[in-house]
């Protein structure tokens, strides 16, 4: 509760005295996700009943125990889920369903406006391909460039976060530290700023 104007609401979003705040929009909208993996013998439910709403301007954590969810809901939110997955419930990011949102759309979301930054990151890249092979994908799929500025663009984003960016870019995931392969992926990820 707001201590000047007595807002009930969890933040108040009005000009109060000293307290001058912006209205909010939401940004993301979770609501009734369940989330279920057929297995051989059953069916677990991962999710149950999710609800959430992350506004402009907001940070949100998902936090809980080891096979508590927490993936299988960043995974739902991308539709990343395996075949074995069934879910139900409704997600807007921006105004737009991603639940009814068509494979080519979401192909233009993912890694560009909501991305995921897993904890191993050795095994979130792709053994086969180089650093910067994965990196200059990202940003050829999502911006209009050719594959020399990717990959100028991928060594100069890799030089934000660490000192041979050039050697790192041509690395095997193999053949980097577990830290240098997690601030590359984080890198990665980041390289262009969320909506907020």
């Amino acid at each position: 509760m707001c201590p000047r104007c007595k807002t009930a609401d969890r933040l108040c979003w009005r000009t109060c005295g000293e307290v001058s705040h912006q209205r909010r929009t939401t940004l993301l909208s979770v609501s009734d996700l369940n989330v279920s993996y057929r297995t051989r013998n059953d069916v677990v439910a991962a999710v149950r009943g999710l609800d959430l709403e992350l506004h402009r301007g907001e940070a949100m954590a998902l936090v809980g125990e080891s096979a508590s969810g927490k993936t299988t809901v960043a995974l739902s939110l991308l539709r990343i889920l395996p075949t074995n997955t069934t879910f139900s419930g409704e997600m807007t990011y921006d105004g737009v369903s991603l639940s009814k949102m068509s494979e080519r759309d979401l192909r233009r979301v993912r890694g560009d406006e909501i991305a995921i930054i897993f904890q191993d990151a050795q095994s979130a890249l792709t053994p086969p391909l180089t650093v910067g092979d994965q990196i200059s994908e990202l940003f050829t799929a999502h911006r209009p460039m050719s594959k020399l500025e990717a990959a100028a663009a991928t060594v100069e984003t890799l030089s934000r976060v660490l000192p041979d960016a050039a050697y790192v870019a041509k690395s095997y995931p193999f053949q980097l530290s577990g830290g240098m392969a997690q601030r590359a992926l984080s890198r990665w990820r980041w390289r262009s700023i969320p909506r907020s």
